[in-house]
């Protein structure tokens, strides 16, 4: 890509950098542990792109206007700590057991293992080059998950599928939880009306984000709506 590299860090990790440093193939500069959150910040400013897991430091370059690819993984659920704005990329496995319950000591980490390089390589490629540059086979994708974050019509933050993802029950309910922070009436509940618009805005929601028939295999959308209520309602009351 012709870039220069910085490596970020906090005192501790200081191994960490001289063992990416020795294998580098390419002069870096190693800044780990020299720096304090000021300072991380000015180097922040000055750069293109963050490629991080979920830490403070995301969001610090989130304020400072540099774009963030996320790499997220165990219990960081990105739709609760994300970047805040438009145009950063998050990058996660698809896998039914992400993410982790917090406090879960996992045994096996394959949400981690099913990222590799190479597709953090082709997150980089979008990101600097912009969607001619990605590459789209959809077996290389099978398992990870690549959105870019948008606003969406109501000013709330979106996540967008640069790779359109395939249609799981999983999606289906995240959809479903954030569309209830707009519609939902917290005294009298979920009202006729907004039970046909939050079905509307899900099938829309879902043609743009998902590459396989999604109708043909979410006939019961009614009925999953009354489960996610019965669920939730048991959640409150800590059933």
């Amino acid at each position: 890509f012709g870039v220069k590299v910085i490596l970020l860090g906090v005192k501790g990790e200081e191994k960490i950098g001289d063992e990416i440093s020795k294998s580098a193939k390419f002069p870096l500069i190693n800044s780990i542990g020299l720096t304090t959150i000021s300072q991380v910040a000015c180097l922040l400013k000055r750069c293109s792109l963050l490629i991080s897991n979920d830490t403070g430091t995301i969001h610090l370059s989130t304020a400072v206007g540099t774009k963030v690819l996320l790499i997220s993984l165990g219990a960081a659920n990105f739709q609760e700590t994300s970047p805040y704005g438009k145009g950063h990329l998050i990058v996660y496995s698809n896998l039914p057991c992400f993410p982790c319950d917090f406090g879960k000591n996992c045994p096996h980490m394959l949400c981690r293992d099913k990222i590799t390089v190479a597709h953090v390589f082709e997150a980089v490629a979008f990101a600097l080059g912009g969607k001619e540059e990605i590459k789209k086979d959809r077996k290389f994708w099978e398992e990870i998950n690549l959105l870019q974050t948008d606003f969406d019509q109501e000013g709330m933050l979106d996540y967008v599928p640069v790779i359109p993802v395939q249609f799981n029950k999983r999606e289906f309910y995240l959809v479903l939880y954030r569309l209830f922070w707009e519609f939902e009436d917290k005294k009298n509940g979920l009202s006729k009306k907004n039970r046909v618009e939050i079905i509307k805005r899900i099938k829309e929601m879902l043609k743009r984000n998902c590459y396989d028939d999604f109708e043909g295999k979410t006939l019961s959308f009614q009925d999953d709506l009354d489960v996610f209520l019965k669920l939730k309602l048991n959640a409150e009351k800590g059933i």
